[in-house]
């Protein structure tokens, strides 16, 4: 599913070019990248990934939020901005740039009388939103604890550390 997440954003003159269509790899080919992104991760003694926009729960990946730090937001989850009690919900929520999303939290309060009733925002930023202090020391403190390595995904002929003719799809 894809969501218009740059129509969202304020006015800005280098924004790009918004709406081209997706591209998607052939069955056999993705097949062949899927086996070997597992046999990278099956071989690595610590893993950390940095990925772009739209890798998400809508797209069906697990949430570890504990070891999670989605460093621009995302179009998904709204904070309370009084406890920081995260709400990951179903459909988009709708506001982008640390918004008001117009709900209120329920997280109960500590001596259980009542629930914060803090205002919940958007989690993505805008341009000039400053990355959230949290998730990036923890995004910076993960990407320092492993050896340092990096390969280009997918892989393309310039600058790949290997080949996709060399990967095999697996046998059915």
């Amino acid at each position: 599913m894809s969501v218009n997440y740059a129509a969202g954003l304020s006015p800005y003159p280098d924004k790009g070019v918004c709406g081209l269509p997706e591209v998607f790899d052939s069955p056999e080919q993705l097949r062949c990248q899927v086996a070997a992104l597992a046999q990278m991760i099956r071989d690595a003694k610590y893993l950390v990934v940095h990925t772009g926009a739209g890798i998400s729960t809508s797209a069906g990946i697990p949430d570890f939020r504990d070891l999670l730090s989605e460093l621009h937001g995302n179009m998904f989850v709204e904070e309370c901005c009084r406890c920081g009690k995260q709400y990951v919900r179903d459909k988009v929520i709708g506001v982008m740039g640390l918004k008001p999303t117009g709900r209120y939290c329920q997280e109960t309060r500590s001596r259980g009388l009542r629930a914060c009733r803090g205002k919940l925002i958007s989690t993505i930023l805008d341009w000039e939103d400053a990355l959230p202090d949290r998730d990036l020391g923890r995004a910076d403190e993960a990407s320092r604890s492993g050896p340092v390595g990096t390969f280009r995904w997918p892989p393309s002929a310039r600058g790949a550390s290997w080949s996709l003719s060399t990967c095999s799809p697996p046998s059915t």
